[in-house]
């Protein structure tokens, strides 16, 4: 996003001069870099967290703290290193940098940086409140647009659908007689041939998954027909369920059919917005579970990221804490909602959704490189 340098950077400066677009651009670049280069997440989850929070969440003891630091003052070393002084200025570098990242690639396959960010970034934006400031939101709808644009590429990348090649199968004729070259050579191509039918055997069963599940309108987490719960438990369990039968990232597409599946067959005084507490309070128990992730690690990730998971962090605090009462001043410090937040169905199916993803991205990207 360095296109967008000088238009972001008027959220920290109104008017920021052309040493300011120079050696922030600099420090854009050298974030970027520096997550693609890096061993771990670290580096990268600390950066969503300022861009979708802000550096208060992240702490200025924090190692990823002070690379996005370093980073800006190695352009500009009498740029001062309190939050109090810096903090919007860092958190705009951080929401170019992450812009950039998303962008820069668009010759190349997307990687598994690019899924991540925005897997984490689109729950993390997608129930923000507004924030004070002249050129803020603008910011984060445009951020938002960029990662829902890398994922919706990422998933028709995914989905393409390719002829099998059987070029190196059929070239096997010609070692026929030569058994050892051609027991050499019929493993490998056994292997293309057979990873191509498994690629296509998966795309077929997430469709007839999807497709099957909507049908029928079946839980089997609730294990009762959706039509027969609540409004608010019905739009979970479609977010969830359906988050946990699709390759990921999912397309547009799937992500309309969760919103209409949510108010499918429901009159009209059943989908209109409620309140967060209401929309609590309706799910109970076996409600909340539906959310919780599997894995410790996962659990753990989301207590220090309320922000990416506003609903999935609520629905933890309430397991662990019985439902005691009380959480609405917590949801408001950890993730800046408040308990009379309204919403709708689909936006309630939309958002788990998005969060459930997420949380299956997280868990695979960073088990694969534990």
């Amino acid at each position: 996003m360095i296109s967008k340098v000088y238009e972001w950077l008027r959220a920290a400066d109104l008017q920021p001069d052309d040493q300011m677009v120079t050696t922030r651009t600099k420090a854009v670049e050298d974030l970027e870099k520096k997550i693609r280069e890096a061993k771990d997440y670290g580096l990268l989850l600390g950066t969503v967290t300022v861009a979708v929070g802000g550096c208060e969440r992240l702490g200025e003891k924090s190692p990823a703290f002070g690379t996005i630091l370093g980073c800006v003052r190695t352009q500009s070393p009498a740029f001062p290193s309190a939050i109090a002084e810096n903090g919007l200025h860092l958190r705009m570098i951080c929401c170019l940098g992450l812009g950039e990242l998303l962008t820069s690639n668009d010759d190349g396959e997307p990687d598994n940086e690019e899924l991540m960010v925005a897997s984490l970034l689109v729950p993390g934006l997608g129930l923000k409140p507004s924030e004070a400031g002249r050129h803020l939101d603008k910011v984060f709808d445009e951020l938002g647009g960029v990662a829902r644009a890398n994922l919706q590429k990422q998933a028709v990348s995914l989905r393409e659908r390719v002829d099998l090649d059987w070029k190196d199968f059929d070239g096997l004729k010609a070692t026929a007689t030569d058994p050892p070259t051609f027991n050499q050579q019929l493993l490998p191509a056994l292997k293309d041939l057979i990873k191509g039918l498994q690629k296509q055997q998966e795309l077929d069963r997430e469709e007839l998954e999807v497709m099957w599940w909507l049908y029928n309108g079946y839980s089997e987490r609730l294990r009762k027909q959706i039509k027969s719960a609540t409004t608010a438990l019905a739009a979970v369990a479609i977010g969830c369920e359906l988050a946990d039968r699709v390759a990921l990232p999912a397309t547009v597409g799937l992500s309309e059919l969760v919103i209409q599946a949510a108010v499918r067959e429901r009159p009209a005084a059943q989908i209109k917005a409620k309140p967060i507490e209401k929309i609590v309070s309706e799910l109970g128990e076996t409600g909340r579970r539906l959310l919780l992730p599997a894995e410790d690690h996962v659990r753990k990730f989301v207590q220090v990221t309320a922000t990416q998971f506003p609903l999935t962090w609520l629905c933890l605090r309430l397991e662990e804490s019985h439902g005691t009462s009380g959480w609405e001043a917590e949801l408001l410090t950890k993730t800046g909602l408040t308990s009379d937040r309204e919403l709708s169905p689909g936006e309630l199916a939309a958002q788990v959704f998005s969060e459930r993803q997420a949380q299956r991205v997280y868990c695979s990207l960073v088990r694969a490189t534990a």
